[in-house]
């Protein structure tokens, strides 16, 4: 049998005298200890892409942005007319002065710009059916256009033909990958009827 040395057994004395140390000091932290490390001051949610948001005082978290009521974030967007590409302040930096406020009474969506009359749009989806193939960044949407008169108020507004699209949250595709490592996609579409495709 091997014995050990003095100096031997004061080293390993010494490494289970830290080992304890370090696992004592580990296990008495308590939450007591913990720091703050964010407070949230306002919620905001911006119901159009680019545009200036709605504080709200509650809202739910959900995978497409905070929802509040009937508002959710980023649930309209303008898009260019002819490709359904969507518009954003990047581009058209004016975006960003535009208003939107709710008329609870009204039920109704409330947007303004610098030298326009005051817009206003029902909450929800619109009535027109009429389903726009549009993109954000590399992902396909399809959202509803919410017709001529928003048409017409923000291609006045940006000098530039574009639609107003609204989305419901089943109204993007996510590309899934089948088991042998190739992509294909699910197209889901919003449930209107009779909806139009253009």
């Amino acid at each position: 049998m091997n014995r050990l040395s003095t100096g031997q057994l004061v080293a390993l004395g010494g490494v289970g005298i830290l080992s304890a140390a370090a696992l004592w000091r580990f296990l008495s932290r308590s939450p007591r200890h913990m720091q703050k490390s964010a407070v949230i001051s306002k919620l905001v949610i911006y119901p159009i892409k680019s545009c200036k948001g709605i504080e709200v005082t509650t809202a739910e978290c959900t995978a497409l942005g905070l929802v509040s009521g009937e508002l959710r974030d980023r649930q309209y967007m303008v898009a260019e007319a002819d490709t359904g590409k969507f518009v954003s302040a990047r581009t058209h930096p004016t975006l960003v002065l535009v208003t939107t406020s709710i008329d609870d009474e009204a039920k109704s969506l409330c947007i303004s710009a610098p030298g326009k009359e005051e817009l206003r749009l029902p909450l929800g989806a619109p009535t027109s059916g009429v389903v726009i193939d549009g993109s954000v960044w590399d992902s396909q949407v399809f959202g509803l256009d919410c017709g001529k008169e928003a048409s017409d108020w923000f291609s006045s507004y940006l000098n530039s033909p574009v639609k107003l699209l609204y989305f419901d949250m089943d109204s993007f595709i996510r590309p899934l990958e089948k088991l042998d490592g190739s992509a294909f996609t699910r197209h889901r579409r919003p449930v209107e009827s009779n909806a139009k495709v253009s």
